[in-house]
């Protein structure tokens, strides 16, 4: 139980509350990045509803283009000697079709 001047809360009630007003908070930040206008050329509105649908449509428009164009990864570890017979880890990060043309040429050399 939480006091305050001699007044009691419920956790729960403490928790909800904070919740709240941090989702208020990040609803406001997002709306106003998305209702500013982005074109120089243009004055936005005071309310910013037109800008918003424009830019949520451009924010749409683009992660459907970089979707198609995503690469996706692999992350490569091995040990590489060095000077005095010292062995360091290494690790990369290796686009999708490299790894794969790496595990096929190791399982060549292991049969």
């Amino acid at each position: 139980m939480a006091t305050y001047k001699d007044m009691a809360f419920q956790p729960a009630l403490v928790a909800t509350t904070s919740f709240v007003f941090l989702a208020i908070g990040l609803l406001g930040i997002t709306y106003s990045v998305l209702s500013s206008s982005w074109d120089d050329d243009r004055e936005g509105s005071v309310l910013g509803i037109e800008e918003f649908g424009r830019n949520v449509d451009n924010l749409k428009d683009g992660l459907s283009r970089t979707k198609g164009k995503a690469v996706p990864w692999c992350r490569v570890e091995s040990c590489v000697e060095v000077a005095d017979m010292t062995l360091v880890r290494r690790i990369e990060l290796l686009p999708l079709a490299a790894c794969l043309r790496l595990q096929h040429a190791w399982q060549k050399t292991r049969s």
